[in-house]
């Protein structure tokens, strides 16, 4: 039997969510039924993943073109797809989707769709700019032969939208690499970082953006005393740190810088916390439930179908401060013995065996079709 010939579009391997759902995705292929290749279009920052892609021995072109120069990529991949004799192009974002699209011969070409269009490019751009991009980006991803998206929520919205039919495939996460510390593993690491055992540590990680809704947690954990030994980790970067900063009122809210190695941070903690304002399916908080933390999550549709799945952890309205104190200092009474439950409950669902093999299943139904 041949091997499918899969090809990755990617604009870099920059350490992100959608790069590590990737990761995640071609690291766990059956070989012997896909050959797959990593394209990438512009030159690695620094906080690449390209090490990470050629330890688990993935082919990567690197192209290292002008983000703006569209037309030269399409030129430079259809060559590598005709040279590769690549069966299956798979994008992911409005560069890469778009290469893909005038790039691609007889291939069939899939995008994943990672969240909702629109209020990524919100985030970025104004909201002129926003919607011009979105639109376009949407006109080309109706043309393509499988959209997958990693939740219901955003196949509801985009669907609701523009009528597309999206495929559900969940986001992933390596639970060999994540997983919860020893008792005495976990009192050591704490020593490490200057943390007492008897302390409660809430943990939230990514981007320091409006989107991510840092203010409130802040505002919330401003309320506490120090009695009460409960910590807030902020761990990331972002253009709102410095203003974050400045909202802070007590020592029990400590910034660290961003990680290429969360699971020091997620192997001390005991809960993970997000107060976003939209998501996908968002990495951090899987990886959290991996490592057996209790989730305390904003109230929005990703969130609640996290928390619907695994049956462990909390909502809270995404515009209530009140709430969000509530809710932790109901939490900071549960006893933290529930690691093993929340960590099995997402084994069943987000494991990234699970989603390589959704994803097998659409190549081979592309490939055969």
């Amino acid at each position: 039997m041949n091997k499918i010939n899969l090809a990755f579009i990617l604009s870099t391997l920059q350490l992100c969510g959608p790069i590590n759902q990737t990761l995640n995705l071609i690291s766990s292929l059956n070989t012997e039924k896909f050959n797959p290749i990593v394209i990438t279009l512009s030159h690695e920052s620094k906080n690449s993943l390209i090490k990470s892609f050629k330890e688990k021995k993935i082919t990567v072109i690197q192209l290292g073109l002008p983000r703006w120069s569209i037309i030269l990529g399409i030129f430079s991949v259809k060559k590598i797809l005709i040279k590769d004799n690549i069966d299956i192009i798979h994008s992911q974002g409005f560069r890469s989707d778009i290469i893909s699209f005038f790039a691609k011969s007889n291939q069939k070409i899939l995008s994943t769709t990672r969240s909702e269009p629109y209020k990524t490019n919100l985030t970025k751009y104004g909201k002129f700019i926003a919607r011009l991009i979105t639109d376009i980006h949407y006109y080309f991803l109706m043309k393509f032969d499988k959209i997958v998206v990693p939740s219901k929520t955003i196949s509801e919205k985009i669907s609701q939208l523009k009528g597309i039919d999206c495929e559900i495939v969940l986001n992933a996460v390596d639970f060999d690499k994540f997983h919860p510390a020893s008792v005495k593993e976990k009192k050591k690491k704490r020593k490490k970082y200057g943390f007492k055992t008897d302390q409660k540590i809430y943990l939230m990680l990514g981007d320091l953006i409006p989107r991510k809704n840092a203010k409130i947690a802040i505002e919330a954990f401003n309320t506490f005393h120090k009695e009460e030994n409960l910590i807030l980790l902020i761990v990331g970067d972002g253009y709102e740190k410095d203003y974050l900063k400045k909202l802070k009122k007590t020592e029990s809210i400590i910034f660290i810088k961003r990680t290429n190695n969360p699971k020091e941070y997620l192997q001390i903690a005991d809960y993970i916390i997000s107060a976003s304002l939209s998501e996908g399916l968002p990495n951090s908080i899987l990886e959290g439930i991996s490592c057996g933390l209790y989730p305390i999550l904003s109230n929005i549709d990703s969130h609640t179908e996290i928390i619907n799945k695994i049956k462990i952890g909390t909502l809270f309205n995404v515009n209530s401060r009140e709430d969000l104190i509530e809710q932790i200092r109901l939490s900071s009474n549960i006893k933290l013995n529930l690691q093993h439950d929340i960590r099995q409950s997402g084994l069943s669902f987000f494991s990234k065996d699970i989603m390589a093999k959704s994803y097998q299943n659409i190549y081979q139904m592309l490939y055969h079709n």
